[in-house]
């Protein structure tokens, strides 16, 4: 069970980076 929870997590990390804005728009 965790290590299906780790994964997960790490699958959500990523996808959160694309969802964010372009660096651009931070600036």
């Amino acid at each position: 069970m965790p290590s299906c929870t780790g994964s997960s997590t790490r699958l959500r990390a990523p996808s959160l980076i694309y969802l964010s804005p372009p660096p651009q728009a931070l600036l």
